[in-house]
């Protein structure tokens, strides 16, 4: 070229497939080392799932026992957690009749006062009775009105919590529609980096 400068190449052997292939198997390999060193990073999180439900909704009254498809919704609920294969889950009740229907699910249910005002006031106080040892990295939230929620996206949540700068993490979709309607829950979103950014 105009410098002087001698410009060689050198290729792989083989054709344009062949090095083809072999850029795709490295893109592969990658890949999967990416996957696999976040499987064991999610791995050596001890997580648990806590579902808070009570039947004192002020928007729909006996809402955990709303019978969707032949079940409860809570059921609905506690199956989706399970299926995340996380970490145990609990049920965080404020009445004897979810638990009732957890516990003849064979799952774990903590009666908690039925007054407490808040989902996380009824977390934290499941906690005190199950995790007096502290053996709990991560405490995930699980709402009790999400029987559609996908197990994935438990996995999604812990993942952002696995990040040691990061306190508590929700997750949030683009709002397209109703941005008035008081009873969905809004947030801001500044930052955003790929799929975070800071509430």
């Amino acid at each position: 070229n105009r410098l002087g400068v001698k410009r060689t190449t050198t290729r792989p052997p083989g054709n344009g497939l062949f090095r083809g292939v072999q850029t795709h198997d490295l893109c592969m390999a990658f890949g999967l080392a990416v996957i696999a060193f976040r499987m064991f990073l999610l791995a050596s999180i001890k997580a648990i799932i806590v579902i808070p439900a009570r039947m004192a909704s002020t928007r729909l009254k006996h809402k955990p026992l709303a019978d969707i498809y032949g079940k409860p919704m809570i059921q609905h609920v506690f199956e989706r957690a399970v299926a995340a294969d996380i970490g145990p889950v609990v049920v965080a009740a404020g009445d004897a009749e979810i638990c009732a229907v957890i516990r003849g699910l064979g799952g774990p249910c903590v009666l908690t006062d039925p007054h407490l005002p808040r989902g996380s006031d009824r977390i934290f106080a499941a906690l005190e009775t199950i995790n007096r040892e502290r053996r709990f990295d991560v405490v995930i939230n699980m709402q009790g009105d999400q029987p559609t929620a996908e197990p994935r996206l438990l996995t999604d949540v812990l993942s952002c919590l696995a990040d040691p700068a990061v306190d508590v993490g929700t997750l949030v979709v683009p709002l397209r529609h109703n941005p008035d309607d008081p009873n969905i829950v809004k947030v801001v979103v500044t930052g955003v980096s790929g799929r975070r950014g800071r509430c």
